[in-house]
């Protein structure tokens, strides 16, 4: 958490080491964090295992450290890999890449910021990690992915890893959620909510029992999504003027509580 020990907290308490730097975004994997400021800064901190730091070593960091020679646009963190946009042409990653999470065309860990030098064939518009994998967004919808594909979560049709970004052949996505702790996402394409990869728990919304989807696949939700939320194996969809959906577990209801459209 960046407090500069390792005791747990049961309220919210201020990151001080962070206090002269406005924070504008903060992403976390298993046991790290990452902070960004407004000029772009990241600092880190947590577990360091696999270099997902980038600080150039793998020493655990128990107070935000500033990663070097790095300003991003965004950053995002899988479960041990972050990935961060530079500018519309430029992504770099670090951290775990045993599932080739970190899309370098190798297996090899990271512990400083290295670019992605696949070339890409529009402009980047967005960056998401998944558990291990990484999903780019690039200009007029095309989607690329790369890393592990055991539940079908690169969207490819097969469970095969990709080793460097990889385009997906079958839609194009305005809208992409993912979670760094999960096997699976969720896009929206021509304004209907598909969903990609695990289904073990029944977390992609569908009425049957299929445990995976290798390809994006539509979903059957009606109105307009505001707000996806992801966990490990669940899922939250929120819809325009109707109540959150929650798929956990093979079951499906809805939450009575009142989404925010409703007030409006």
């Amino acid at each position: 958490m960046g407090l500069g020990d390792c005791d747990n907290r049961d309220v919210p308490e201020e990151v001080e080491a962070l206090s002269e730097h406005k924070i504008t975004d903060v992403c976390g994997g298993v046991d790290f964090c990452v902070f960004r400021t407004d000029k772009g800064e990241l600092f880190t901190s947590g577990s360091n295992a696999f270099g997902q730091l980038g600080l150039g070593h793998n020493q655990d960091v128990d107070l935000p450290q500033l990663v070097p020679d790095i300003i991003a646009k965004k950053v995002c963190c899988g479960a041990h890999h972050c990935v961060a946009l530079i500018d519309a042409k430029t992504i770099y990653s670090w951290g775990q890449n045993n599932h080739y999470q970190l899309g370098h065309g190798n297996n090899k860990n990271m512990n400083t910021p290295t670019r992605i030098t696949t070339k890409l064939p529009h402009k980047i518009m967005n960056i998401y990690a998944g558990m291990n994998h990484t999903i780019i967004l690039v200009e007029y919808g095309f989607v690329f992915t790369c890393g592990l594909g055991t539940s079908g979560q690169l969207g490819h049709g097969d469970t095969r890893y990709r080793t460097i970004p990889i385009l997906l052949k079958s839609h194009r996505m305005t809208s992409i959620y993912c979670n760094s702790l999960a096997n699976h996402w969720f896009g929206i394409s021509n304004g209907k909510l598909f969903g990609v990869g695990s289904n073990a728990k029944g977390q992609l919304i569908m009425y049957n029992s299929t445990i995976r989807c290798g390809v994006p696949t539509e979903l059957n939700v009606s109105g307009n999504v505001l707000d996806i939320g992801l966990g490990s194996e669940h899922s939250v969809v929120i819809l325009e003027k109707h109540k959150p959906l929650v798929k956990n577990m093979h079951a499906f209801r809805d939450i009575d509580i009142i989404t925010l459209t409703e007030y409006l």
